[in-house]
């Protein structure tokens, strides 16, 4: 069997340091990529088509973004407990940062490369949006689409905002939500 070369970023806490590890896949050895500060975990990253690292905190309610040269700066702060991100570079969504929030409304928040954040709730839906994911390969539709915490379900989101059901469980599912999406590229 040929071996691949693979990469995968993931967040790593340890005493208040984040840090940015790549895991190779040859030996499936952890290299660190970068590391700041901070008080919380988040889980949540999104890459754009310049390289650009994006990580979203969830308690700290801000977004950090690590460029190519693995320099860490502040990108926005002050919005809700954020919990997932995407990119819509590619897509008829554009350049744009997509992060899902929980504030008094609930709503996904589209944010420039600048780190300027639309004010107006592109979506708000009910029970919480949190994982978000963009159908980047065309196999949906090319589709913004979001799962919500706590009402189980899908939303299929349009580019001018406006949510519909995509997919319902057909009973109630503990409220487990639902915290993750992905998409099959190759349909």
């Amino acid at each position: 069997m040929e071996k691949v070369s693979l990469s995968i970023l993931c967040v790593v806490v340890v005493s208040g340091i984040v840090c940015v590890d790549t895991l190779m896949a040859q030996d499936y050895i952890a290299i660190p990529y970068a590391q700041y500060s901070s008080a919380t975990a988040s889980g949540r990253m999104a890459m754009d088509d310049m390289g650009n690292l994006y990580i979203a905190h969830y308690d700290d309610r801000k977004i950090i973004k690590i460029d190519p040269t693995r320099q860490d700066t502040l990108f926005v702060s002050g919005l809700g407990n954020l919990y997932d991100i995407t990119w819509g570079g590619g897509t008829p969504y554009g350049d744009y940062l997509y992060v899902t929030g929980h504030t008094a409304v609930d709503r996904i928040y589209k944010i420039d490369t600048d780190g300027r954040t639309y004010s107006t709730p592109m979506y708000a839906p009910h029970h919480g949006p949190c994982a978000i994911g963009i159908d980047s390969g065309g196999n949906y539709g090319y589709q913004l689409y979001v799962g919500t915490a706590s009402a189980d379900n899908i939303s299929k989101v349009s580019v001018e905002g406006s949510p519909s059901i995509f997919s319902e469980w057909p009973g109630p599912v503990d409220n487990g939500g639902i915290y993750g999406l992905s998409f099959d590229l190759s349909g």
